[in-house]
């Protein structure tokens, strides 16, 4: 099982007008024994007017430093812990984590590339550019597209950046403040008679269709193409017959037992969302644990993740986001 642990907040950096780099360190004298490839990301807990909330947020820092970990923080609009963690947060603060955890890599980390940002999605994009230069990649080019330079993030990482590596590192940054909304044109455009093996993309969803498309439009195959997509719906196919059913759902979590009626063709998750159950959850796609519960009743369906090892199935835990229900009646407890 993945376990989560007590970190300490040694310096929270501002990152443009709407943003924060949080660097944590261990507690008190133990190592910090966090080690993560570039890419993926913590899962953090924050405890919200009385609520446990639980978000992922992308790893900035170096694997090679060993001593502390990086992420980048953005307000969201609305957005519960993004806007408690960059307006009440300082050095000294502790925070509960999941280990590192995530899956968008570099495929080959010497084979040259186009990386596409937008917003925060500079933050894991930035760690796979960092990797790739330092790994010998000969062509490294990245899209960086803000609302405005004053919301740009990690700036001064990217500048230090193209600064080491002058040959091979190439940026063009966009602001929409003064310009517009890139089109297909301006990404044909950016790549240019440059071609490279894989591309990679991260950031809001318009900007990600939008290189998507550009991509395929400029001949680049699906399999050359990598995007990050967090909180993404999970679809479960309907029950065979092709009607439409519903599962009772029973939900025990701090003493107190709800029942829902769940559709079928969702996952527990989901299908709580739907009817307003406010549930932990974070990445959503089985990789972050932030909403393991355990099944007491019932037969569930589930799909693959890369949290539970079988012992952990035979105690009982299961991840809602990748489970859906089977039985008429299904009873999980968070612990």
């Amino acid at each position: 099982m993945i376990h989560k642990r007590e970190l300490k907040i040694a310096e929270v950096r501002t990152e443009g007008t709407d943003a924060v780099n949080l660097t944590f360190v261990a507690k008190d004298e133990e190592a910090l024994s966090m080690p993560f490839v570039p890419g993926q990301y913590l899962t953090l807990r924050a405890d919200v007017n009385a609520r446990e909330l639980w978000r992922s947020y992308s790893i900035t820092s170096d694997p090679g430093d060993l001593e502390t970990v990086s992420v980048l923080v953005r307000r969201v609009n609305q957005g519960a812990v993004s806007n408690w963690i960059c307006d009440n947060l300082k050095s000294g603060d502790t925070l509960e984590v999941y280990p590192p955890a995530g899956s968008f890599k570099l495929v080959e980390d010497q084979a040259p590339a186009a990386f596409f940002a937008g917003g925060s999605g500079i933050a894991p994009i930035f760690s796979l550019i960092r990797q790739a230069l330092k790994s010998g990649a000969p062509r490294v080019c990245l899209f960086y597209a803000n609302r405005s330079a004053e919301t740009e993030m990690l700036a001064e990482d990217i500048d230090a950046l193209r600064d080491a590596y002058p040959e091979q590192f190439r940026c063009q940054r966009w602001f929409d403040e003064g310009n517009r909304f890139p089109k297909a044109s301006d990404i044909k455009e950016f790549l240019g008679d440059r071609p490279v093996k894989f591309a990679y993309v991260c950031g809001p969803e318009p900007f990600m269709k939008l290189v998507q498309v550009s991509l395929e439009q400029a001949g680049y195959p699906s399999t050359s193409v990598i995007m990050e997509i967090f909180d993404t719906e999970t679809q479960v196919p309907v029950d065979v017959d092709g009607e439409a059913k519903s599962h009772t759902l029973q939900i025990e979590k701090s003493g107190k037992v709800t029942e829902v009626e769940v559709p079928s063709g969702q996952t527990i998750l989901d299908g709580l969302a739907k009817v307003g159950v406010d549930a932990p959850h974070s990445c959503k796609v089985g990789e972050c644990a932030a909403c393991m519960c355990r099944l007491v009743d019932g037969e569930i369906d589930c799909l693959p993740n890369s949290v539970l090892d079988e012992d952990d199935k035979d105690d009982g835990w299961i991840l809602p986001c990748r489970s859906t229900p089977v039985s008429t009646f299904v009873k999980i407890r968070y612990e």
